[in-house]
């Protein structure tokens, strides 16, 4: 009975995630959320199935192991797969590179269709697979319960452009793995029939779940409709485009293997860690403790890292790291860290953020207090909450407060 109720509070939930998806998608235009709140819509009647099924039709409890019911399984995660992706590539998913990405599946799927007639399995334990492993149909289970695997391992890897992408990487890369073991818990249920995987498979719906609203209500921000096309287009810049050509660059001090890192948190939010001890640089191999060629060092550092932040591309890419601009200026943790301190700010983030900061203030001043949201994606923030927050803390007043009260003749952000 318990289940069963459990199947029932399920059934709302995600009758409830996907009225309110298609809801968010008729306010901003987006495919993602179509494919999330289909997901949520086909899960939904999948579990009204499940309890009708165990109320008016008890003798089909046993028939988990039915291909049907496998292919019914793997389209609901199929449709969860297309919202990273979509997320991360707007618009890169056509029919052709669907089918091509579907192919190995559908080829399976296909096989354990036809081998179905001959009956499948029924296995109790990993021994019981083991055992069995030399049968088609033992092995195409097997193959289509770990299939999504390397499809998962693909997401969490896949390159996108962040001029035209809205995600927060490490939020996706969270739901495509609790998506990974819902299908392993999945399989647990369907081929061992076991208890305990059927109330893991519902935790992790309703956690996975919980985490899409999060990211939906509180974290992304959407695409702003005016994105360059042009420039979207294009691959992030090398490292080599941002290097200042200078005479003496191979006098700058570089990176040694203990230097320490920081970076973008999962919101294009930028933390840091303490620079790594103090040491010489070194020219050509030779170490030079001289105080006027550290000077000359340091003076060529804090040049390319002016020049840098004079680049709107580089403070703007939310997933620039301090290792990233470590390599760009040429230099070590502990030179990079000096630099940025004599230059006015406080450490790495500190820089990166009052950039943005900057940027979003010199906006609002130009009239964009309507499109706030859209402003802060181009500074390069991809939460709605790490932004806001860092506005606040630097300027001391939220956006609204701070055009209200008139500080739009200035950029209000002091270093």
């Amino acid at each position: 009975m318990i289940p069963r109720l459990l199947y029932i509070l399920f059934a709302l939930v995600e009758f409830a995630a996907a009225g309110f998806m298609f809801a968010k998608h008729r306010r901003q235009p987006d495919r993602s959320r179509v494919f999330i709140a289909v997901f949520f819509l086909l899960s939904a009647l999948s579990a009204v199935f499940v309890v009708v099924s165990r109320t008016f039709f008890p003798e089909t409890l046993g028939q988990r192991n039915s291909p049907h019911y496998i292919l019914l399984g793997f389209v609901v995660f199929f449709m969860l797969l297309l919202y990273p992706i979509e997320v991360l590539r707007p618009r890169w998913m056509t029919w052709p590179r669907t089918l091509k990405i579907l192919s190995p599946w559908l080829f399976f799927v296909l096989c354990l269709l036809a081998v179905a007639p001959l009956g499948l399995h029924t296995m109790s334990s990993v021994k019981d697979i083991l055992l069995h492993i030399g049968e088609t149909n033992v092995f195409l289970q097997v193959v289509l319960s770990l299939i999504f695997i390397p499809y998962g391992l693909w997401l969490c890897l896949m390159d996108y452009n962040w001029r035209k992408s809205s995600a927060p990487r490490d939020w996706l890369r969270l739901i495509v793995a609790i998506a990974m073991l819902m299908t392993l818990t999945f399989s647990c249920t369907r081929i061992f029939n076991l208890r305990w995987a059927t109330y893991a498979h519902l935790f992790l719906y309703f956690l996975l779940t919980y985490i899409i609203l999060r990211v939906e209500l509180v974290i992304r921000f959407r695409v702003p409709g005016d994105v360059d096309e042009e420039r979207t287009a294009e691959e992030p810049p090398l490292f080599e485009e941002y290097m200042p050509e200078h005479p003496q660059n191979a006098a700058l001090p570089r990176e040694n293997e203990a230097g320490a890192s920081c970076g973008s948190d999962a919101d294009g939010a930028v933390t840091g860690s303490e620079a790594a001890p103090d040491e010489a640089p070194t020219f050509d191999g030779a170490n030079v403790s001289g105080s006027s060629l550290r000077a000359d060092a340091m003076g060529l550092i804090k040049e390319r890292l002016r020049s840098l932040m004079d680049n709107p591309d580089v403070w703007q890419n939310p997933d620039l790291t301090a290792g990233e601009l470590r390599n760009m200026v040429g230099t070590n943790s502990n030179y990079l860290q000096r630099a940025i301190k004599e230059m006015g700010w406080q450490s790495y983030s500190d820089m990166i953020n009052r950039k943005r900061i900057e940027y979003v203030c010199r906006e609002l001043a130009a009239g964009g207090a309507d499109n706030v949201q859209d402003i802060f994606y181009r500074a390069g923030y991809r939460s709605r909450v790490t932004a806001w927050r860092n506005f606040t803390a630097i300027t001391g007043a939220s956006p609204i407060e701070w055009v209200s009260e008139g500080k739009t003749s200035g950029t209000g952000v002091s270093s």
